[in-house]
């Protein structure tokens, strides 16, 4: 389930755009971010993983590469970012190599004169959980332990190597018609001149009562739990 970077998230001292979910890792690390992703989804989380720039290069890396469809030509320059950033991806599939694949999750906005994503944020997610589909479709094709061993040093997690290797063991004859991606359910608002993505609380739950297996069950006995 990804949440969009720009969802409302209430907290008490904190104002404008401090109450957007994507402002709580910088403050609070990651255990104020698990403590609103269950407040929000109503999920116990016990385990994470945090991935960073370098995280996604290696990983890649790793793997050969990913190949993606790139939906339009994607160039944006930001010469104030450390180091400056340049992305140009030409529109088609192509084979993206770690660094490559960095930009291309990265890219939100395009510079003047090129196409953004139609649909803003919402639009970059898919294409961001499109990488991660086809990211694990060549995973599956790998060996997953040496692939763990190799990656593990540049993640942060609360998960041992012993842990995500056992995981791993499971995922033998895993079907990717199995693997699921959905957005946190909610609409784009503005609130005092900010843009907000405000979740939908009833129809959150109705998606975690689903990918639980629990809707169907309440629909068929008549009452819920």
């Amino acid at each position: 389930i990804s949440i969009p970077r720009d969802t409302l998230y209430e907290r008490p001292g904190y104002k404008s755009n401090a109450l957007k979910i994507n402002a709580i890792y910088q403050d609070e690390n990651i255990g104020g971010l698990i403590d609103a992703v269950q407040k929000i989804l109503n999920i116990r989380i016990d385990k994470y993983i945090t991935v960073d720039y370098k995280a996604v290069i290696e990983g890649i890396d790793v793997l050969g590469g990913v190949e993606i469809d790139i939906p339009f030509h994607m160039k944006y320059t930001d010469p104030s970012d450390n180091p400056p950033l340049i992305i140009d991806i030409p529109e088609g599939r192509r084979l993206l190599d770690g660094k490559t694949s960095l930009k291309f999750l990265r890219f939100r906005k395009g510079d003047s004169g090129y196409t953004d994503y139609p649909n803003g944020d919402i639009g970059r997610i898919q294409a961001q959980q499109m990488f991660v589909k086809e990211t694990v479709k060549k995973l599956l094709s790998l060996k997953l332990p040496n692939f763990i061993h190799s990656v593990y040093p540049y993640i942060k997690t609360n998960f041992s190597t012993t842990q995500l290797i056992a995981l791993a063991s499971e995922l033998v004859g895993f079907s990717m018609e199995n693997l699921n991606t959905d957005i946190l359910p909610g609409t784009g608002e503005w609130i005092d001149d900010i843009s907000f993505y405000v979740p939908k609380n009833e129809e959150i739950v109705k998606l975690i009562y689903t990918m639980y297996g629990l809707l169907e069950e309440e629909n068929n006995s008549g009452t819920s739990e």
